[in-house]
């Protein structure tokens, strides 16, 4: 799903009988290279720590909410993974290393587990 909406395609186009006639003709480089005009324009290198992890949580709700409505494509029913439910965080820098921003409390019956 990430992919399908950065990218501004799903990877699966290749499996469309257009576009496999389009590359026999054009080639499949020179397809895949129009494609990369799709693509949105994302600043990674400028990207702050804050912004990453709000990146990150924008894709998992999105892929959660579209999963939620949806059974996977026309061309492909069924074939979508299931994502749901609270979201954890972490983040891995040079100076403190891996450190939970957000992480879920476990539950067995009406004890919580804290897991480290």
């Amino acid at each position: 799903m990430v992919s399908r909406i950065v990218l501004g395609f799903d990877g699966r186009i290749g499996n469309v009988q257009y576009t496999k006639e389009a590359m026999l003709i054009q080639g499949e480089t020179q397809i895949f290279e129009e494609l990369k005009s799709l693509e949105y324009a994302i600043q990674w290198g400028t990207m702050t720590l804050q912004d990453g992890i709000d990146f990150c949580t924008l894709m998992i709700q999105t892929t959660s909410a579209m999963q939620r409505f949806s059974d996977g494509i026309n061309a492909d029913p069924g074939d979508m993974p299931g994502v749901g439910g609270p979201i954890d965080v972490a983040v891995i820098t040079p100076d403190k290393g891996f450190v939970w921003i957000k992480k879920k409390k476990l539950k067995f019956g009406d004890n919580e587990v804290e897991m480290d």
